[in-house]
């Protein structure tokens, strides 16, 4: 895994989505925030499935009263410089892992179903 200081220029700083007149997007605190835990950059177009994870989960904090999951989800992979697709797949995948690992189901691990 690369370390903090690669893994900050990785992300896509100007990723933004506009609603409104308003520009949402993610600030360097929430990158760095995401880097102090085990989570990480496997190279500059492939984020851990814990980076995706927990980026997917502090878009769906900070924006969710005011966007919808398809539009939050779109500036997720936007920042991480990937494919909505590779997204969802991080998701289902670090749940099913987590399912795996700790014994819960699938679920209770997901950071954002498509269907909630």
């Amino acid at each position: 895994m690369e370390g903090q200081e690669d893994g900050l220029s990785f992300f896509n700083k100007d990723a933004v989505v506009t609603l409104g007149g308003v520009h949402y997007k993610f600030d360097e605190d929430d990158f760095k925030s995401i880097l102090k835990t085990t989570a990480g950059w496997h190279s500059k177009n492939d984020p851990s499935s814990d980076l995706v994870a927990s980026l997917v989960a502090i878009g769906k904090s900070k924006f969710e009263t005011h966007l919808d999951r398809d539009t939050i989800i779109r500036l997720c992979a936007q920042t991480l410089n990937i494919t909505i697709e590779q997204i969802e797949h991080a998701l289902d995948w670090q749940a099913g892992y987590m399912s795996w690992h700790e014994g819960a189901p699938e679920g209770y691990y997901h950071v954002w179903p498509k269907e909630s």
